[in-house]
């Protein structure tokens, strides 16, 4: 096969037209085409047995008489086996984990089924490990249709509080078996479950959504199916947010726009059980079933003659001056009073504006208006101003006491808030153009040019007709990227297929164009799996990667060049994959010589949430967790000082710790707006409209309020930060969420330096601070641990000049900061420090305490995001709430945060050996192949990781895919990383040797063995069948998978439970040919793929096989 460009690509097959051998550009360059050559044997079955990389590391697959696969041995020669029962169903999987003295140490999972082949069990390996055969299990249950309609988390019999074998999830179908609703455990200390509903329009296409707190959300589509509005409505109805998209007629998104959320509302409700902002004086029952009550229940109060001090109190908030409408609502009540009285009091320990006013009490006939916002009246209010509304027993009846709500009036306000943007395209479906009329536009028009490969040659940003940045991109035969070029910074990459023959990176070469200093050039080695063996940094360190025989992270080395120690992890894990060990040193940055040593020891409960944190040596102490079943940490002890927590419905009421209560408030969003103790406001936020915090204030020493204001691009990046009267300006590499310099004053600062797999690398200080002992020019290099988290900054010279380190939830672990941000005495808290990038390589912000983890902004002090989480499209945002590991919207790690490392503000990961999303983080993508998309921008429900033609999203980059839109992803990407449709998706390998296929370097060719999946943004859709096939040379080899719990097969292997039944496959424009069915399996079934770069993806990440390849380049699989 021969492309545009004139580079062939050959193919050989067998007698029988096995694929055997492929031969892409760079080796039929070399003068033996056999030199750099991957290939491939079968058995008399056409099955394949071994397959050989280039550089001779062989991996093979033996199978049963059924042919189904039985074990899987990788280049190392680890085994991995699969054991099934009659009817051809995995019953037993064993994943070698560590050799002891000749003896593998397997993790083994068991499987069981019903009559029908449902999945009612999986034991998990540390179930598998203990005699108790109930333990450490997780349960399906099924109806009549074998639809699942309970799974049961896993318990412990003889665990003193996790032993409740009944902990559950229900789903709730229609007469259709459509999903209407999906009830979570309740929150600790309730008794109603967390209920999200579903209601669907007639041909089954979501209508609306309700979560728990009554926020809905209602979708409209065109003819075909394409979304085309969404709109967010409040949970008590008073403002809204839609945004819209439309399509061309081929199904590309031609526009899209979004109002946002109107400028100048602002609306605050507080219930009668929301901790912390009630008080009850007196005898008021609460009941708990009426159908109109706001939240969960309502207070009642019997009719009172004469006298009384019984009272209900509500405490409320003016987030800003204006106007505001007071209005409650309440259930039917038989025998309600008819003058109920509601006494609003304003204005003491306000921002300084005075004393305290109580207006005229407001009667309210409470027989009438049940379920309803009743409006009783307008007050006017300043900022910060405390509010209360009191109720009093009536003689008349019983009163109420449900909910009460301040909402201003916003019609004064100009609301110039608004995103919009428009597409175009070329004849080949290539993004060509993004003309943004978007409010605060930095650049307002996008060109993209192609080679005549499709791939991306160019973007050009614009502003009023001016061009203001250009970034090009080049490539080798096999369509891997050689040079990006921004007007600020310069990248090359080395390929070195004699050093490797399977031709991953070996070198990075990145030069900052602002500084003087040469290129900083990072150079790679790899081990016979393709995992990343060395990283030598700039300054000469050397970082070496240890693993296990599961591909789990055992050990990890930084080292100068000279052979001093910089820093250094062991770790263990238990059986699910847990961290359980780890024996950390790092140099002391204060001290030379000293070294910062510590052992700590992690234990979990039996869901695998974090219970204890045990550290001795360097910073002893130790942290213990308990979690209620939604994952919310309902109690803490670390260093010695307990904390209690309170929710409803998973959203955080009060903390207390020390004696001391702090109260949280949220809006009708869910979006958390202010901290209240001891009857002062300690901390208040406030959001644009478009879900990004504008404005964060701290209470100061004196009383007043120390402000922090954010502003934002269209892209949903952060443009600018303002504090202490300073303003920090922020440059990003293209479109891409990489800051790539920050300015003050309009003079550059500090400039930072990436991986093409996102991780950053290193930065440059380009203003001096004698006071800090900083110079002009100074370079610091990142130093990460397994988790991600940076923990040491090194010099030129390889020295240590700053260590971090962290609590299990990210707050900063004193004991473990040394060298230039080590906080010295009377160091303001919200100082701005030498490097902000911190915890899970996130960027920290002293100033709102939170750490910026791409959608949304996580407070580590709490445990927890601040807002909630959602998704535009609807079956995208259902999957959130059905999901394990994301059904509570603001839960931390699914309540895992050792294990777990967030990617996005969306879906955490696992660190150890299983997996649970697709998004691998930097130094995964860096440590497994699989290449990580850049940061997210936070705010907009757009800046996701969701498949939908909407937001932010589809701007986002990846250097190592061309630094170009999502929505215009070329096939420009490699080692794991390739496209859907146009859509970045991420393909972790573990098990065998990649051979990168020609295609535009798109990863066609990708292992599939032994534990891996594939997933689709972020969410796990094709689980394949383990070791049961391998792909070699990208094409014509066969991919069993597992998709919906039956077998479909790619190319050539049996279709459904041992090739009992066939199923044909169709992807997105292909073509089935060549006897694609026959005798119940799929022989030679062939997927040509016309060639396309870019194109509309799906709207949610669910669907499935119509989106799974797009690599382009006439590439066939």
């Amino acid at each position: 096969m021969t492309n545009a460009d004139g580079d062939v690509v050959r193919y050989s097959y067998d007698e029988v037209g096995n694929l055997v051998k492929t031969v892409d550009p760079k080796k039929n360059a070399t003068a033996d085409p056999d030199d750099f050559t991957s290939t491939t044997e079968y058995d008399l079955s056409h099955r394949p047995v071994s397959a050989t990389d280039a550089a001779g590391n062989s991996s093979s697959t033996e199978y049963d008489a059924d042919g189904l696969a039985v074990s899987s041995t990788d280049p190392d020669g680890n085994t991995s086996y699969v054991s099934y029962d009659e009817r051809g169903a995995q019953v037993e999987t064993k994943s070698p984990h560590e050799s002891v003295g000749g003896v593998v140490q397997y993790r083994t999972t068991k499987v069981e089924y019903d009559e029908v082949g449902n999945t009612t069990r999986v034991v998990t390996p540390r179930g598998v490990a203990t005699a108790n055969a109930d333990d450490f299990a997780s349960r399906t249950e099924y109806d009549a249709l074998n639809r699942p309609v309970k799974q049961f988390q896993p318990y412990d019999p003889a665990d003193a509080r996790y032993n409740d074998a009944n902990v559950y999830t229900e789903t709730v179908y229609d007469a259709a078996g459509r999903v209407t609703e999906t009830s979570m455990p309740a929150s600790e200390g309730q008794t109603v479950r967390n209920e999200s509903v579903t209601e669907y329009l007639d041909n089954g296409w979501i209508k609306n959504t309700t979560d728990p707190w009554d926020i809905s959300t209602a979708y409209e589509y065109d003819d075909l199916g394409a979304q085309t509005a969404r709109t967010l409505t409040s949970a008590d109805g008073s403002a809204n947010r839609t945004m819209t998209w439309a399509y061309f007629p081929d199904g590309k998104l031609a526009s899209k726009a979004d109002d946002g959320v109107p400028v100048g509302s602002h609306s605050v409700v507080t219930d009668n059980n929301t901790t912390g902002l009630t008080a009850v004086t007196g005898t008021w029952s609460t009941f708990w079933t009426a159908p109109d009550q706001q939240g969960t229940n309502h207070r009642q109060h019997a009719a009172v003659t004469g006298t009384t001090t019984d009272k209900f109190t509500w405490t409320l908030d003016a987030p800003a001056d204006g106007t505001y409408s007071l209005a409650v609502t309440y259930p039917q009540v038989t025998g309600a009073a008819t003058d109920a009285k509601f006494e609003l009091t304003h204005g003491a320990d306000g921002d300084g504006h005075g004393g305290e006013v109580t207006e005229p009490a407001y009667t309210v006939n409470q027989t009438t208006g049940a379920g309803a916002w009743n409006t009783v009246g307008e007050v006017e209010l300043v900022k910060g101003d405390p509010v209360t509304v009191t109720l009093k027993p009536s003689a008349t009846g019983k009163v109420v006491a449900d909910a009460v709500r301040l909402v201003r009036d916003n019609s004064a306000d100009t609301d110039t808030e608004a995103r919009a943007f428009a597409y175009s395209y070329d004849v080949n479906g290539n993004l060509t153009g993004i003309n943004d009329t978007s409010s605060g536009a930095r650049a307002d028009d996008y060109q993209v040019t192609y080679t005549g490969l499709n791939q991306v040659a160019s973007v050009k940003e614009a502003l009023a007709g001016q061009d203001t940045a250009t970034t090009s991109y080049t490539y080798d035969v096999l369509g891997q990227p050689v040079t990006v070029a921004h007007p600020d910074q310069r990248s090359e990459y080395t390929y070195d297929l004699g050093l490797d023959a399977r031709g991953p990176l070996t070198s990075l070469s990145v030069d900052d164009l602002n500084d003087s200093a040469a290129a900083k050039v990072t150079r790679y080695t790899y081990d016979a799996l393709g995992r990343q063996a060395t990283q030598t940094k700039a300054n000469g360190n050397v970082v070496t990667n240890g693993f296990f025989l599961d591909g789990a992270l055992k050990s990890l080395r930084e080292e100068k060049s000279g052979g001093a120690l910089v820093s250094s992890h062991a770790y263990t894990y238990d059986n699910n994959g847990n961290k359980a060990t780890d024996v950390a040193s790092k140099a002391n940055a204060d001290v030379a010589g000293a070294y910062l040593n510590s052992t700590t020891t992690y234990s979990y409960d039996p869901v695998d949430r974090l219970s204890q944190s045990v550290k001795t040596g360097n910073g002893a102490k130790t942290e213990t967790y308990v979690h209620d079943d939604n994952a919310n940490v309902i109690s803490q002890s670390v260093g010695g000082t307990a904390t209690t927590y309170a929710y409803d419905r998973n959203r955080l009421l009060t903390a207390t710790a020390d004696g001391a209560t702090a109260s949280y408030r949220y809006d009708p969003f869910g979006r958390q707006t202010s901290v209240v103790s001891a009857g002062l406001t300690i901390s208040r936020t406030t959001y644009d409209g478009f879900d990004h915090i504008a404005t964060s204030e701290k209470l100061n020493e004196s009383g007043g309020m120390d402000s922090t204001t954010y502003a934002y691009d269209p892209l949903d990046r952060t443009a600018s930060k303002t504090a202490g009267g300073e303003t920090t300006d922020y440059t990003y590499l293209g479109l891409s969420s990489e800051v790539l310099g920050e300015e003050v004053a309009g003079e550059l600062t500090k400039s930072y330096q990436y991986s093409p797999w996102g991780q950053r690398l290193s930065q440059i200080t380009h203003q001096a601070d004698p006071e800090n002992g900083v110079e002009a020019g100074e370079s610091a290099y990142y130093g990460y641990n397994a988790h991600t988290d940076v923990e040491t900054l090194t010099d030129d010279a390889g020295n240590t000049v700053a260590t971090y380190g962290y609590t299990a939830y990210g707050n900063a672990d004193e004991s473990e900061y040394t060298g230039i941000d080590k906080a010295e005495p009377g160091t303001p808290e919200d100082a701005e420090p030498y490097n902000a990038y911190r915890y899970n390589s996130k960027r920290w912000d002293a100033s709102s305490g939170t750490y910026d983890m791409g959608f949304r902004d996580y407070a580590p002090g709490l445990n927890r995001f601040t807002t909630r989480d959602m998704y535009n499209g609807a079956l995208a945002d259902m999957g959130l709430g059905t999901n394990p590991y994301t059904s509570n919207r603001y839960a931390f790690g699914a309540g895992n945060p050792i294990s777990m490392i967030e990617v996005d503000g969306h879906l955490p990961c696992a660190e150890g050996i299983v997996d649970i999303c697709g998004e691998a983080t930097p130094l995964q993508a860096a440590l497994g192949g699989s290449d990580d998309t850049t940061e997210q921008p936070e705010g907009d429900a757009d800046a996701s990781n969701e498949v939908s033609p909407s937001g932010s999203e589809d701007l986002k980059i990846s250097d190592w895919c061309s630094a170009v839109p999502n929505e215009s992803f070329s096939e420009n990407c490699m080692g794991g990383l390739r496209t859907a449709n146009g859509w970045l998706e991420e393909i972790p390998y573990w098990n065998l040797p990649v051979e990168h296929q020609w295609g535009k370097g798109a990863a066609a060719a990708f292992n599939i063995g032994y534990g891996s999946f594939m997933a689709y943004r972020g969410v796990k859709i094709l689980e394949l069948t383990p070791g049961c096939a391998m792909v070699a040379g990208g094409a014509g080899a066969a991919a069993c998978v597992l998709l919906g719990g039956k077998d479909v097969v790619f190319g050539g292997l049996r279709a459904v439970r041992g090739g009992k039944q066939a199923y044909e496959v169709f992807l997105d424009r292909g073509e089935c040919y060549d006897n694609c069915t026959a005798g119940g399996q799929l022989k030679q079934a062939v997927f040509n793929i016309a060639p396309k770069a870019i194109s509309r993806p799906p709207e949610d990440s669910d669907d499935l096989i119509g989106f799974l390849i797009d690599t382009g380049g006439g590439l066939s699989f």
